[in-house]
C-alpha cells in the first residue's frame, strides 16, 4: 500500500475508535442521569411527595441528554385527601434538556 492510503486508513480507524468511546461514554451516562431521577423520586418519598411515571426514557446523543417522563404523576401525601397531578401520554409529558453548559426544563 502507498503510505497516504496506510495514513488515511490509520486515521479513520482513530476516528472510529474515539466515536466509539465517546459513545460508550453517553450511554453511561444516559444510564446514570436515568438512574439519578430514580434517585430524586425515592428522595422526594422522605418528604412524602410521590412521584411516579409510566415510562422514562433518555435521549439526545449526542450533544445533550434529554430526559423525558410519560404519564407522571405528583402526589403531596402530607394532605388528606391527597392532592395529585397527572400529566398524560397524550401530551408531551415532563422533558428536561440537559447540555453540559446548560440545563432547560419545559412541562
Amino acid at each position: 500500500m502507498r503510505r497516504p492510503t496506510r495514513l488515511g486508513l490509520a486515521a479513520a480507524a482513530v476516528l472510529l475508535v474515539l466515536l466509539g468511546a465517546y459513545t460508550a461514554y453517553w450511554l453511561i451516562a444516559a444510564k446514570r442521569v436515568g438512574d439519578g431521577v430514580a434517585a430524586w423520586a425515592q428522595a422526594e418519598r422522605a418528604d412524602k411527595i410521590e412521584v411516579s411515571w409510566h415510562s422514562i426514557g433518555v435521549a439526545g446523543y449526542p450533544f445533550a441528554y434529554r430526559v423525558a417522563l410519560e404519564d407522571a404523576v405528583l402526589r403531596d401525601t402530607r394532605l388528606t385527601p391527597s392532592p395529585e397531578l397527572r400529566i398524560p401520554a397524550l401530551s408531551p409529558g415532563i422533558l428536561s434538556t440537559s447540555r453540559k453548559w446548560r440545563t432547560i426544563a419545559r412541562r
